[in-house]
């Protein structure tokens, strides 16, 4: 597998998708609650509001892994979709660098 596609997959790894997934799935349902209890909906206040939910997981989801990396790397029972970190960083697959630079890109995103 090329290099680029490969850090592209460990990437995606590291953000463990299903966390940014269940807040957007949150996040609609919060808005459509609010429409049908019959409060008039801002297509563009509700996509900017949930660009900063995300962002706000994605910042706590990639600093995790940066701060947990040494952590992780003494997982020896297994990871799970919700525990155990993503494991990308302490296999050396990313540099550490790699998730302090996303969730500071994150972090200002959301602000």
């Amino acid at each position: 597998m090329p290099a680029p596609l490969r850090s592209m997959l460990d990437f995606i790894k590291l953000t463990r998708p299903v966390f940014p997934i269940g807040g957007v799935l949150l996040y609609g349902l919060g808005v459509a609650v609010a429409s049908v209890q019959g409060a008039p909906i801002n297509l563009t206040h509700a996509v900017i509001g949930q660009l900063m939910v995300t962002s706000i997981q994605l910042m706590a989801q990639y600093a995790n892994e940066y701060y947990d990396a040494d952590r992780d790397g003494l997982n020896t029972q297994g990871r799970t979709l919700f525990s155990g970190g993503s494991g990308v960083l302490a296999a050396g697959h990313l540099r550490p660098q790699v998730a302090l630079v996303a969730a500071t890109a994150c972090m200002i995103v959301a602000l």
